[in-house]
Protein backbone atom coordinates (compact mmCIF):
# COMPACT_ATOMS: atom_id res chain seq x y z
CA UNK A 1 0.00 0.00 0.00
CA UNK A 2 3.15 2.58 0.73
CA UNK A 3 4.10 1.49 -2.84
CA UNK A 4 1.26 2.34 -4.32
CA UNK A 5 0.81 5.47 -2.77
CA UNK A 6 4.25 6.41 -3.70
CA UNK A 7 4.24 5.54 -7.58
CA UNK A 8 0.43 4.66 -7.91
CA UNK A 9 -1.15 1.85 -8.46
CA UNK A 10 -0.45 1.88 -12.90
CA UNK A 11 3.31 2.00 -11.83
CA UNK A 12 2.89 -0.80 -9.21
CA UNK A 13 0.98 -3.10 -11.92
CA UNK A 14 3.62 -2.36 -14.34
CA UNK A 15 6.75 -3.52 -11.59
CA UNK A 16 4.80 -6.98 -10.87
CA UNK A 17 3.90 -7.92 -14.89
CA UNK A 18 7.76 -6.91 -15.34
CA UNK A 19 8.61 -9.11 -12.89
CA UNK A 20 6.79 -12.04 -14.17
CA UNK A 21 7.16 -11.50 -17.75
CA UNK A 22 11.25 -11.93 -16.89
CA UNK A 23 10.91 -15.31 -14.70
CA UNK A 24 8.50 -16.52 -17.69
CA UNK A 25 11.15 -15.96 -20.68
CA UNK A 26 13.96 -17.41 -17.65
CA UNK A 27 11.95 -20.51 -17.47
CA UNK A 28 11.64 -21.25 -20.96
CA UNK A 29 15.38 -21.11 -21.65
CA UNK A 30 18.09 -23.86 -20.36
CA UNK A 31 19.45 -23.05 -16.69
CA UNK A 32 22.08 -20.44 -16.40
CA UNK A 33 23.07 -18.41 -13.70
CA UNK A 34 21.85 -15.23 -15.64
CA UNK A 35 18.63 -17.30 -16.20
CA UNK A 36 18.05 -18.12 -12.44
CA UNK A 37 18.93 -14.95 -11.23
CA UNK A 38 15.46 -13.78 -12.86
CA UNK A 39 13.84 -16.69 -11.49
CA UNK A 40 14.72 -15.58 -7.96
CA UNK A 41 12.92 -12.36 -6.60
CA UNK A 42 15.65 -10.48 -4.70
CA UNK A 43 14.99 -7.11 -2.50
CA UNK A 44 17.69 -5.23 -4.52
CA UNK A 45 16.36 -6.90 -7.73
CA UNK A 46 13.02 -5.93 -6.77
CA UNK A 47 14.12 -2.40 -5.69
CA UNK A 48 15.70 -1.80 -9.40
CA UNK A 49 12.85 -2.70 -10.94
CA UNK A 50 10.95 -0.85 -9.11
CA UNK A 51 12.99 2.43 -10.03
CA UNK A 52 13.47 1.42 -13.50
CA UNK A 53 9.46 1.05 -14.46
CA UNK A 54 8.63 4.61 -12.14
CA UNK A 55 11.69 6.42 -13.13
CA UNK A 56 11.88 7.82 -9.44
CA UNK A 57 14.47 7.65 -6.89
CA UNK A 58 13.46 5.44 -4.38
CA UNK A 59 15.65 5.59 -1.68
CA UNK A 60 14.73 8.20 0.24
CA UNK A 61 11.15 6.23 0.47
CA UNK A 62 13.01 2.64 1.33
CA UNK A 63 15.31 4.29 4.03
CA UNK A 64 12.12 6.07 5.87
CA UNK A 65 9.71 3.18 5.76
CA UNK A 66 11.53 -0.04 5.27
CA UNK A 67 15.17 -0.27 6.00
CA UNK A 68 14.84 1.91 9.61
CA UNK A 69 12.52 0.78 12.32
CA UNK A 70 9.83 2.75 13.75
CA UNK A 71 6.88 4.23 13.31
CA UNK A 72 5.14 8.12 12.94
CA UNK A 73 3.29 9.33 16.05
CA UNK A 74 0.77 12.01 15.69
CA UNK A 75 -0.95 14.12 17.76
CA UNK A 76 -3.66 15.95 16.41
CA UNK A 77 -6.36 18.86 17.39
CA UNK A 78 -8.71 21.69 16.04
CA UNK A 79 -10.49 24.48 16.53
CA UNK A 80 -13.72 25.57 14.49
CA UNK A 81 -13.35 29.04 13.25
CA UNK A 82 -17.21 30.44 12.50
CA UNK A 83 -15.77 33.67 11.04
CA UNK A 84 -13.87 32.36 8.34
CA UNK A 85 -16.23 28.51 8.34
CA UNK A 86 -12.90 26.83 8.66
CA UNK A 87 -11.14 24.26 10.71
CA UNK A 88 -8.06 25.26 12.07
CA UNK A 89 -5.94 22.30 12.38
CA UNK A 90 -2.90 21.58 14.48
CA UNK A 91 -0.48 18.44 13.79
CA UNK A 92 1.92 17.55 16.21
CA UNK A 93 4.38 14.45 15.89
CA UNK A 94 6.21 12.99 18.99
CA UNK A 95 9.66 11.98 18.94
CA UNK A 96 10.56 9.60 21.44
CA UNK A 97 12.80 6.34 20.64
CA UNK A 98 11.09 4.30 18.23
CA UNK A 99 9.32 6.50 16.67
CA UNK A 100 9.97 8.22 13.29
CA UNK A 101 9.37 11.70 11.83
CA UNK A 102 6.73 11.40 9.13
CA UNK A 103 7.33 13.65 5.93
CA UNK A 104 4.36 13.23 3.12
CA UNK A 105 0.75 13.62 2.08
CA UNK A 106 -2.05 13.14 5.03
CA UNK A 107 -5.66 12.27 4.61
CA UNK A 108 -7.66 13.89 7.38
CA UNK A 109 -11.24 12.82 6.88
CA UNK A 110 -14.28 15.26 8.32
CA UNK A 111 -17.60 14.03 8.82
CA UNK A 112 -19.84 17.40 8.86
CA UNK A 113 -23.61 17.97 8.55
CA UNK A 114 -23.68 17.59 4.79
CA UNK A 115 -21.87 14.23 4.21
CA UNK A 116 -17.87 13.30 4.67
CA UNK A 117 -15.52 15.24 3.36
CA UNK A 118 -11.56 14.09 2.64
CA UNK A 119 -8.72 16.52 2.67
CA UNK A 120 -5.32 16.06 1.75
CA UNK A 121 -2.42 17.78 3.62
CA UNK A 122 1.08 18.04 3.23
CA UNK A 123 3.00 17.66 6.34
CA UNK A 124 6.45 18.84 6.54
CA UNK A 125 7.67 19.64 10.09
CA UNK A 126 7.19 17.71 13.29
CA UNK A 127 4.29 20.89 14.01
CA UNK A 128 2.10 21.70 11.22
CA UNK A 129 -0.80 23.56 10.88
CA UNK A 130 -3.26 23.67 8.55
CA UNK A 131 -6.46 25.60 8.06
CA UNK A 132 -9.36 23.47 6.17
CA UNK A 133 -12.01 24.59 4.55
CA UNK A 134 -16.28 23.60 5.50
CA UNK A 135 -18.36 22.64 3.29
CA UNK A 136 -21.18 22.53 5.51
CA UNK A 137 -23.02 25.80 7.22
CA UNK A 138 -24.03 25.34 10.92
CA UNK A 139 -27.71 24.59 11.79
CA UNK A 140 -30.12 25.16 14.37
CA UNK A 141 -31.82 22.21 13.53
CA UNK A 142 -31.67 19.65 16.66
CA UNK A 143 -32.24 16.79 14.17
CA UNK A 144 -31.22 15.99 11.00
CA UNK A 145 -30.27 13.58 8.27
CA UNK A 146 -27.00 13.24 8.37
CA UNK A 147 -25.04 11.80 5.03
CA UNK A 148 -22.27 9.13 5.89
CA UNK A 149 -19.50 8.15 3.72
CA UNK A 150 -20.72 4.83 2.88
CA UNK A 151 -24.13 7.23 1.46
CA UNK A 152 -26.16 5.78 3.70
CA UNK A 153 -28.53 9.14 5.44
CA UNK A 154 -28.94 8.97 9.48
CA UNK A 155 -31.04 10.48 11.64
CA UNK A 156 -28.72 12.18 14.44
CA UNK A 157 -29.86 14.07 17.35
CA UNK A 158 -27.84 16.60 17.37
CA UNK A 159 -29.14 17.94 20.76
CA UNK A 160 -25.86 17.85 22.53
CA UNK A 161 -23.72 19.06 19.57
CA UNK A 162 -22.06 22.92 18.92
CA UNK A 163 -25.04 24.78 17.25
CA UNK A 164 -22.17 27.05 15.87
CA UNK A 165 -20.13 23.91 14.14
CA UNK A 166 -20.82 21.75 10.84
CA UNK A 167 -18.37 19.83 12.48
CA UNK A 168 -19.08 16.11 13.88
CA UNK A 169 -16.04 14.47 14.13
CA UNK A 170 -12.78 14.13 12.42
CA UNK A 171 -10.27 11.20 11.50
CA UNK A 172 -6.75 11.21 10.54
CA UNK A 173 -5.25 8.76 7.74
CA UNK A 174 -8.79 7.46 8.04
CA UNK A 175 -7.82 4.08 5.58
CA UNK A 176 -4.22 3.41 7.38
CA UNK A 177 -2.58 4.14 4.41
CA UNK A 178 1.48 4.91 6.88
CA UNK A 179 2.84 3.22 9.40
CA UNK A 180 1.72 5.47 12.61
CA UNK A 181 -0.27 6.14 15.85
CA UNK A 182 -2.43 8.98 15.70
CA UNK A 183 -3.67 10.25 19.05
CA UNK A 184 -6.53 12.92 18.35
CA UNK A 185 -8.08 15.37 20.62
CA UNK A 186 -11.99 16.26 20.20
CA UNK A 187 -14.80 16.97 22.73
CA UNK A 188 -16.51 13.79 24.00
CA UNK A 189 -19.85 14.39 21.98
CA UNK A 190 -17.89 14.20 18.72
CA UNK A 191 -15.94 11.00 20.19
CA UNK A 192 -19.97 9.22 21.01
CA UNK A 193 -21.20 10.08 17.42
CA UNK A 194 -18.30 8.58 16.06
CA UNK A 195 -18.87 5.54 17.93
CA UNK A 196 -22.67 5.19 17.39
CA UNK A 197 -22.63 6.52 13.40
CA UNK A 198 -19.18 5.79 11.91
CA UNK A 199 -19.09 2.72 9.54
CA UNK A 200 -15.56 1.90 10.38
CA UNK A 201 -14.42 -0.83 13.39
CA UNK A 202 -10.96 0.55 14.19
CA UNK A 203 -12.87 4.50 14.46
CA UNK A 204 -15.24 2.83 16.41
CA UNK A 205 -13.02 1.30 18.46
CA UNK A 206 -10.81 4.66 18.86
CA UNK A 207 -14.11 6.12 19.72
CA UNK A 208 -14.88 3.91 22.64
CA UNK A 209 -11.21 4.06 24.22
CA UNK A 210 -11.42 7.63 24.18
CA UNK A 211 -14.69 8.30 25.90
CA UNK A 212 -12.95 6.47 28.69
CA UNK A 213 -11.47 10.16 29.09
CA UNK A 214 -14.37 11.38 29.39
CA UNK A 215 -16.91 9.52 32.12
CA UNK A 216 -20.64 11.24 32.20
CA UNK A 217 -24.31 10.47 32.04
CA UNK A 218 -24.00 11.18 28.43
CA UNK A 219 -21.21 8.71 27.32
CA UNK A 220 -22.87 6.29 29.44
CA UNK A 221 -26.09 6.23 27.28
CA UNK A 222 -23.92 6.41 24.32
CA UNK A 223 -22.12 3.16 25.26
CA UNK A 224 -25.76 1.49 26.22
CA UNK A 225 -26.89 2.60 22.85
CA UNK A 226 -24.08 1.33 21.38
CA UNK A 227 -23.95 -2.27 23.29
CA UNK A 228 -27.78 -2.76 22.35
CA UNK A 229 -27.34 -2.36 19.02
CA UNK A 230 -27.56 -6.15 17.56
CA UNK A 231 -25.96 -4.58 14.31
CA UNK A 232 -23.24 -3.40 15.99
CA UNK A 233 -19.86 -5.74 15.41
CA UNK A 234 -19.41 -7.84 18.68
CA UNK A 235 -15.78 -6.57 19.64
CA UNK A 236 -17.14 -2.94 19.34
CA UNK A 237 -19.76 -4.21 21.91
CA UNK A 238 -17.49 -5.75 24.18
CA UNK A 239 -15.27 -3.00 24.28
CA UNK A 240 -18.31 -0.93 24.78
CA UNK A 241 -18.82 -2.68 27.82
CA UNK A 242 -15.34 -2.37 29.25
CA UNK A 243 -15.61 0.98 28.76
CA UNK A 244 -19.07 1.64 30.34
CA UNK A 245 -17.85 -0.38 33.91
CA UNK A 246 -14.93 2.30 33.71
CA UNK A 247 -17.49 5.01 33.47
CA UNK A 248 -19.86 3.98 35.95
CA UNK A 249 -16.98 3.54 38.58
CA UNK A 250 -15.89 6.88 38.34
CA UNK A 251 -19.58 7.62 39.31
CA UNK A 252 -20.23 5.35 41.58
CA UNK A 253 -23.55 6.08 43.49
CA UNK A 254 -24.83 8.70 41.60
CA UNK A 255 -27.78 8.79 39.05
CA UNK A 256 -28.37 5.06 40.06
CA UNK A 257 -25.34 3.51 38.34
CA UNK A 258 -25.12 0.84 40.78
CA UNK A 259 -28.52 -0.83 38.91
CA UNK A 260 -27.31 0.35 35.25
CA UNK A 261 -24.81 -2.98 34.79
CA UNK A 262 -27.36 -4.97 35.97
CA UNK A 263 -30.28 -3.82 34.06
CA UNK A 264 -28.34 -4.07 30.66
CA UNK A 265 -27.16 -7.61 31.44
CA UNK A 266 -31.06 -8.31 32.05
CA UNK A 267 -32.58 -6.82 28.79
CA UNK A 268 -29.62 -9.10 26.67
CA UNK A 269 -29.61 -12.56 28.42
CA UNK A 270 -32.53 -12.90 30.86
CA UNK A 271 -35.49 -14.41 29.81
CA UNK A 272 -38.55 -11.72 28.38
CA UNK A 273 -41.47 -13.87 29.90
CA UNK A 274 -40.37 -14.27 33.06
CA UNK A 275 -38.19 -10.85 33.73
CA UNK A 276 -37.53 -10.97 37.30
Amino acid sequence: RLLEIQIGRDFLLQVFNKLLSLAASAAGQPATANTWGRLLLSTQGFIKILSTVSGKDMQVFLDQWVFRSGCARICGKFVFNRKRNIIELELKQDMPTGSKKFVGPLTICIQELDGSFKHVVQVEETVSKHDITCHSKSRRNKKKKIPLQTGEEIDMDLTKTDSDSPVLWVRIDPEMHWLRQVEMEQPDFMWQLQMKYERDVVSQLDAVAALEKYPSQGASLALQDVIKDAHCFYKIREQACNCLAQCLNEFSGTWGVHTTMSKLYSSLFGSHSCPS
